[in-house]
């Protein structure tokens, strides 16, 4: 597992916001390598909960895939945003 994490100095976040870049590689198995990341991630932040949905459920689909919280409430940071995609490693000759 990779991870990069990039922010205003690079023109890819707002002031205060960074973008975090996770990657695996699968070994050609897909759902695996997404089951990683998902899971990398529910570790690394709190996901942001929309205003229509209660911060227990939240807290109760986090606990559930394995995330821990520790510490305060404020020092995880929050994921606004996730994009998950496969992409084909292809090596050239």
């Amino acid at each position: 597992m990779h991870a990069v994490q990039v922010g205003e100095a690079l023109c890819a976040a707002p002031s205060g916001r960074y973008v975090v870049y996770l990657s695996t590689r699968c070994d050609g198995d897909a759902a695996a390598g997404m089951a990683r990341l998902r899971h990398a991630a529910t570790r690394l932040f709190r996901r942001w909960v929309p205003p229509d949905e209660s911060q227990a459920e939240a807290e109760a689909e986090a606990e559930a895939a394995g995330a821990k919280a520790e510490g305060a409430a404020g020092s995880i940071p929050t994921m606004l945003w996730a994009v998950y995609y496969t992409q084909r490693v292809c090596q050239v000759a």
